[in-house]
């Protein structure tokens, strides 16, 4: 059978595949393993000069059955790979054995020049398996011959479609130092095939060695079978990138992890005590930065650092903060991000002034109380701020809700606020109750739920005056009796008046000043006078009284 008849009939058995088991869904290289990332920070909340404690760990669980791979590791023995280039080559493969590190795995080894050649069929990577399979490696010929890279790939393809497994990853792992020169070099042939593995839930990873190797040959494998092109310039670059494929074919849960802790330096002191040194530190204000890098996580292993921070203010944890950053690469995901709260922060709120509009009130009269609400603290906070009113003349201790509002301030910021109650709706127990008339205190209250722990809790309340609620009609004449007797007080003054001027009387009374009648001829009168109280005597032509000591009428 030719090379392009067995192509073919890979594709015809593949379009077989699809047509009579379209119910099978198609199987997607899991990812072994699970990373978990959690941080804790204790206690909770701290006064000035405590210590807290974080702790940030990196585990990876799960079961890696779901990264089953059955891979097909392709080896160049062409003439060009004599001496060095061959020994790191077999080296390089029997080191990518060993990195399997579940038993569930296979591999096969398959050699090429001008023919290729199964040296191990698919072998399970235990113990047993592994040391046959690099045995194999290890009986391969001396590089001899020419360059047949299509029949090479169109092998390891074949072997793939018909003997791996139902629902693994399919792999292979393609090296050369050259570029074809027998048999089908047309790009397109190569990228078909890539395709067909692709389209198989598997990946083509194509490794090139040296400057003679076709690169954009190379790189076309690994686009179209959803793998990955990597170069090595010399022998010695071979073994670092057979363990990354490795890697990606295993699906590593974490690898090239960066671990960065910020730190608010006007909220807490890092002490310099981690339990793993960190690689590197930035004490700049405002923000301390620890940073970690670690090579890789792998199955069933943790990451752990602790470290301690003392308390600058009184500071509590919050998950609305994630000062920890952990970035990490996965297969062929690269920077996957993970933002870890809990955080330091300073919650504060607080009523900072009060005002009303009356201190006495008639049931029914409406009580405007306003208020500023301050948020003092370094988050953004949604929080109720409530009226209340206590009794001060009465021996239970009765404190009534009488309005509710939701406030939300930006950290640093302010509000006013303002609560309109009518004295009539009164709230249990008092709607029929006669105590509910008296004295009462008001205040007003930010957080009454105490739901954010401040430095200062006293400040979340400011009392306002002192109100005094009277019943209705207390003292007041009711507007609707002023309107009936308001017309009985008008009608006879205007009539009056209009009495007054029709008989020639003034309208209004001319007020006289009234003299005390004179006393008898030659007699002193007891009248005094008012500014040297010497008594008075009065002069009949003058008819005045006059002041012998003052000299002047008074």
């Amino acid at each position: 059978m030719s090379r392009l008849s067995m192509y073919t009939c890979i594709k015809i058995l593949f379009v077989i595949a699809i047509l009579f088991f379209p119910l099978i869904p198609q199987y997607v290289h899991a990812q072994a393993g699970e990373v978990n990332t959690t941080k804790t920070i204790t206690p909770n909340l701290a006064t000035p000069g405590e210590t807290m404690e974080v702790k940030i760990k990196i585990e990876v669980t799960g079961d890696p059955v779901g990264s089953v791979a059955d891979i097909s590791v392709v080896l160049d023995r062409t003439g060009r790979m004599m001496g060095q280039k061959f020994g790191a080559a077999k080296q390089s493969a029997k080191v990518f054995v060993d990195l399997f590190e579940q038993e569930n795995n296979k591999v096969q080894i398959i050699d090429f020049a001008e023919e290729s050649f199964l040296r191990k069929d698919f072998t399970f990577t235990n113990e047993t398996g592994k040391t046959e399979l690099k045995a194999s490696i290890d009986m391969i010929p001396s590089p001899l011959g020419l360059t047949n890279l299509f029949g090479a790939f169109e092998r390891s393809v074949e072997e793939l479609v018909n003997k791996s497994r139902p629902n693994t990853y399919k792999a292979i792992v393609f090296l050369t130092d050259g570029r074809p020169t027998v048999g089908e070099s047309r790009l397109s042939a190569f990228t078909d095939l890539a395709e067909l593995v692709a389209n198989n839930s598997g990946g083509v990873f194509t490794i090139g060695l040296g400057d003679d190797v076709n690169a954009t040959l190379l790189q076309a494998m690994a686009d179209a079978g959803n793998g990955e092109y990597l170069f090595a310039p010399t022998p010695q670059d071979l073994e670092e990138l057979f363990r990354r494929v490795a890697d990606t074919i295993q699906s590593p849960p974490a690898t090239n992890i960066r671990v960065t802790e910020n730190l608010p330096t006007d909220l807490v002191t890092y002490n310099n005590d981690a339990s793993i040194e960190p690689n590197s530190t930035s004490l700049d204000d405002p923000v301390s930065t620890l940073n970690w890098n670690i090579d890789r996580i792998l199955i069933n292993n943790t990451w752990e650092v602790n470290f301690t921070v003392t308390a600058q203010k009184r500071v509590v944890t919050t998950t609305s903060l994630s000062p920890t950053t952990i970035i990490y690469d996965r297969a062929q995901s690269d920077d996957i991000r993970v933002d870890l709260p809990p955080g330091f922060a300073v919650r504060e709120v607080a009523t900072t002034s009060i005002s009303q509009n009356a201190t006495i009130l008639t049931e029914g009269n409406v009580l405007q109380v306003n208020a500023t609400i301050d948020n003092l603290g370094t988050l953004s906070e949604n929080f109720p701020v409530v009226l209340k009113m206590s009794r001060l003349d009465s021996g239970q201790d009765t404190e009534l809700e009488v309005r509710r509002t939701t406030v939300n301030l930006a950290s640093g910021s302010s509000t006013q606020i303002t609560f309109n109650w009518n004295t009539s709706l009164w709230v249990s127990p008092f709607q029929d109750n006669p105590s509910r008339f008296g004295q009462w205190n008001v205040s007003v209250t930010a957080d009454p739920d105490e739901q954010i722990f401040g430095d200062d809790p006293s400040n979340n309340t400011r009392v306002g005056d002192i109100i005094t609620i009277n019943p209705a009609g207390d003292g007041v004449l009711p507007i609707w009796w002023i309107i009936i007797i308001l017309p009985f007080m008008i009608i006879p003054a205007i009539a009056a008046v209009l009495v007054g001027k029709r008989r020639g009387a003034p309208i209004f009374p001319v007020f006289r000043e009234v003299r005390p009648p004179p006393p008898p001829l030659g007699t002193t009168s007891r009248m005094v006078c008012p500014k040297c109280y010497a008594p008075l005597t009065y002069m009949n032509n003058y008819q005045k009284w006059y002041c012998q000591a003052c000299r002047r009428y008074v």
